[in-house]
């Protein structure tokens, strides 16, 4: 195959923008970043809003096949292509549109290419923002990429779709793993919202009474991005917490000294992390980071439970992240343009407090389930290095 390189803009196509004041119908179904699930790389959670309560976003025409690529934290590769069932609906302006014009590229090789790792490191790169990362349309337009002819991106779509299929099928089997432990977590305790066996329950400002602490990163005046050094004590950022799950694969840091100054925000084995900001909610338990961390001015989030072992803190990341408290959780979240969850809100929120040994049986079967699933997450590990590897190789591109 003969590859060359040439900008985004040159094979895409440019979109529809929308009005809500001149839309005649009376709801519209909305897709903003929060609509796209990163691990999957899809559309959920579609809304179904009224014209009158359009956000201010809400801006661009979808069609079957565009590519939406987020353009805030782009580490977290949150892409997505358009499905037939949403032809029509209207885009959030924080995504960029990616539109294929067919005489030049297919839809699926657009949407390979923008998952590619040669793609993400380019946006994170010109990505602007400490805090809170963020590219533009235009630097998404302004990117280079693999050009072709049409019939060899059909064959690197091929073998992608083929790759990326076995990597689905085993992220199915964990995910099957994950929901046999809400379904247990079901059947031990009850949903924790409607409360079927009667559990004591209390707020989180409750457990702080009882010793617990709430505390977020440091102010953003205490905390800058010049106080980042390349080794010392790690920095725990919101895109490290996922649900019932924390990624260590990378960090910033910041000098001892600075750490003894912004000590108030330490982040220890078993403490309860929650992001705040961008992706707001994602909840699971600190593991051993060897050796002191803190969390990040933005974003972020810890709990501390009770010492009196009123609660594992295992069991409140399971309550935590069960669906029914998920929507529970996003009903204190503040924010138009951009959601955000504070403390007061956070201890406004309630949990239900089993007895301590039905939380250890509870965390005895998670660490069980966990160890014989962990096979499944190394043959999962390895066919994403494999699927990686594959993207570099097919992509691999010169210049004309």
């Amino acid at each position: 195959m003969s590859l060359s390189v040439d900008r985004v803009r040159a094979g895409v196509l440019p979109i529809e923008t929308w009005s809500p004041s001149a839309a005649r119908n009376v709801t519209f179904r909305y897709v903003d970043i929060s609509s796209v699930d990163r691990e999957s790389k899809s559309i959920v959670g579609v809304r179904e809003l009224p014209v009158e309560d359009a956000p201010s976003r809400a801006r661009q025409v979808l069609r079957t096949g565009d590519v939406l690529v987020s353009t805030v934290r782009p580490n977290l590769n949150t892409v997505a292509i358009v499905p037939e069932a949403l032809d029509g609906a209207i885009g959030s302006t924080g995504l960029t549109v990616l539109r294929a014009n067919p005489k030049r590229l297919l839809p699926r090789y657009i949407f390979h290419w923008v998952r590619s790792p040669a793609f993400i490191a380019d946006m994170i790169k010109k990505a602007t923002g400490a805090s809170y990362p963020a590219i533009s349309d235009r630097i998404v337009l302004e990117s280079h990429m693999p050009m072709q002819r049409v019939d060899d991106q059909q064959r690197i779509v091929d073998i992608l779709d083929k790759a990326d299929a076995i990597r689905r099928k085993r992220k199915e089997a964990i995910a099957l793993a994950e929901a046999l432990l809400r379904s247990a977590f079901l059947e031990m305790f009850g949903d924790p919202m409607t409360n079927p066996k009667g559990w004591p329950s209390e707020s989180i400002e409750d457990l702080c009474l009882r010793g617990a602490s709430l505390v977020d990163g440091p102010f953003g005046s205490t905390l800058k991005p010049e106080h980042y050094v390349s080794a010392g004590v790690k920095v725990v950022r919101n895109w490290n917490i996922y649900d019932d799950r924390f990624d260590a694969t990378e960090f910033k840091y910041v000098a001892p000294s600075k750490f003894e100054e912004i000590r108030r925000s330490e982040v220890v084995v078993g403490d309860v992390l929650i992001t705040t900001k961008g992706t707001v909610g994602d909840v699971c338990v600190a593991p051993d980071l060897a050796g002191p961390a803190v969390l990040s001015a933005s974003g972020t989030a810890r709990l501390r439970v009770p010492p009196d072992g009123t609660y594992l803190p295992e069991f409140v990341v399971a309550q935590m992240t069960f669906p029914s408290f998920k929507r529970y959780l996003h009903t204190f979240e503040a924010g138009s343009a951009q959601q955000y969850l504070n403390l007061s809100a956070i201890r406004k929120m309630r949990l239900v407090r089993p007895p301590a040994d039905h939380q250890r049986a509870f965390r005895r079967f998670g660490e069980r389930l966990r160890a014989t699933s962990g096979r499944t997450s190394a043959a999962y590990n390895e066919s994403d290095r494999i699927f990686g590897s594959l993207m570099e190789r097919l992509f691999a591109a010169r210049p004309t």
